[in-house]
């Protein structure tokens, strides 16, 4: 309590202060912030804050996708992928039984595309969607990040971002240097060896000194319509791969912006069933199995679609070369897309 009126603090009579200027301040407490091993963060060590409504809600981004490791349900475990560019690549072990529906995985596997709802259901089968008619939420106990409610990450404090929030973090900010689309390059050789998504920068973000090339940023999901992804790490004029720098090369642009407090949302496709849908980078481009395929990323919101006995549906944000903002119609509950959590700041 602080004393705001005039002069010192007045007696009081009856229990009750004489002064009728007196006001309380008693501010809401300020939510502890996430250990900096798990939360995006900037090299001098500060976490990066996104603004995700007009009313001036701030979150930290968790530091990679969420990652569920094991057999089923009871035998395995949740956590974050160790770097932002990481996706699993391999389909989970599953099977069919007798019936011809699957079941769980009978090896060890990473799935990083959850079905929607229930977060312990993370390889949910092909036609079992959650009953749930309302939006995801902590106090329901069916937000993906409850999933560390229950392990020694960070307890209980992470969550999924609304559809509205999703977009407001694309379009609603007041900054003109949003997100960039790009695709960085990972190793000379090997597959995978580049991954493409977004770099989403934090409300104060400062482009970094000695970038290599000018840099064209995005400040609203319409104005990226067609823009590609750019190999930003290729100096100006240049889209050859071999003039480009790793990304984890101090010297390249994808490093500094990383460095400056970047959000990396790798475009890691989608799995519908068993079957993954996602890409690898080849010489010859995006390939999977010898099919091409664009670089896709869809993520979960934690905003619920339509359910009955038609319909079963949720919402997700979408981006791949030509488009950025929400998927074109509500999404199936039964795919697989990726899940990024946030830490509430304010």
């Amino acid at each position: 309590m602080t004393w705001q009126g005039e002069g010192d603090m007045p007696a009081m009579e009856n229990n009750t202060y004489v002064n009728a200027n007196l006001q309380l301040n008693n501010p809401a407490p300020v939510p502890a912030a996430p250990d900096a091993q798990y939360a995006v963060k900037k090299s001098n060590g500060d976490l990066s804050q996104f603004t995700v409504n007009a009313n001036g809600k701030k979150v930290y981004f968790s530091k990679a996708n969420l990652r569920f490791v094991g057999f089923n349900n009871d035998n395995g475990s949740w956590s974050f992928h160790a770097n932002q560019v990481d996706a699993s690549y391999a389909s989970p072990g599953y099977s069919t039984n007798s019936e011809g529906s699957l079941a769980i995985p009978s090896t060890e596997s990473t799935n990083d595309r959850f079905a929607w709802g229930l977060y312990g259901n993370h390889g949910m089968y092909e036609d079992d969607w959650p009953a749930i008619t309302t939006n995801l939420s902590k106090a329901d106990g069916n937000d993906w990040g409850c999933a560390f409610s229950e392990t020694s990450l960070e307890g209980g404090n992470w969550r999924t971002l609304t559809i509205d929030e999703w977009n407001y973090l694309f379009n609603g900010r007041s900054q003109q240097k949003r997100f960039l689309k790009v695709t960085l390059k990972l190793a000379e050789s090997g597959e995978p060896y580049a991954v493409q998504g977004i770099l989403l920068f934090p409300d104060d973000y400062v482009e970094p000194t000695g970038l290599t090339r000018t840099i064209t940023y995005n400040h609203n999901t319409s104005a990226s319509t067609g823009s590609g992804y750019d190999l930003v790490d290729a100096p100006t004029g240049s889209n050859k791969w071999s003039a480009a720098l790793l990304y984890t090369d101090p010297n390249s642009n994808s490093y500094k912006m990383l460095a400056a407090g970047a959000v990396f949302l790798p475009a890691a496709g989608y799995r519908i069933s068993t079957m993954y849908y996602q890409y690898l980078c080849h010489t010859q481009g995006i390939y999977l199995n010898g099919m091409h395929r664009d670089a896709y990323g869809y993520y979960w919101s934690s905003t619920s679609g339509a359910y009955n006995e038609f319909s079963h549906t949720s919402r997700a944000f979408y981006f791949d070369r030509t488009t950025v903002g929400e998927a074109g119609s509500y999404q199936d509950r039964s795919h697989g897309y990726c899940v990024r959590l946030v830490w509430d700041a304010n």
